[in-house]
């Protein structure tokens, strides 16, 4: 892992101001586990790097590269509503949206 992306991670806990007990009890891992993020001694998974960028309502992308994501209005209010939803929740959320891109009408020239 860069140290850029571990540094990423200080400071986003940092301007939330959470300690890092409190950051890896909602991350659902040990607090060596998560200052090891920070201290560049483990690299996220995906799936890690998935609970850090919804937990700190970052991209993934911004998480890794630094680069900002652009966000409409509601995007940002549908990325902050899912950081309090549980894995459960989350995997049911992902289903109803396939199952409403399924449903959703067919142009003519699909």
């Amino acid at each position: 892992m860069s140290n850029e992306m571990s540094e990423r991670i200080r400071l986003l806990r940092e301007h939330f101001g959470y300690s890092q007990k409190y950051a890896a009890e909602q991350l659902n891992i040990s607090p060596q586990a998560y200052s090891h993020y920070e201290n560049n001694r483990r690299i996220p998974d995906v799936d890690m790097l998935y609970k850090l960028s919804i937990f700190y309502g970052v991209s993934m992308e911004f998480l890794v590269t630094g680069q900002k994501e652009e966000l409409t209005p509601i995007q940002a209010l549908l990325k902050r509503d899912v950081q309090s939803l549980t894995d459960q929740e989350i995997s049911q959320l992902r289903i109803f949206v396939e199952f409403i891109k399924f449903h959703r009408p067919r142009s003519s020239n699909s």
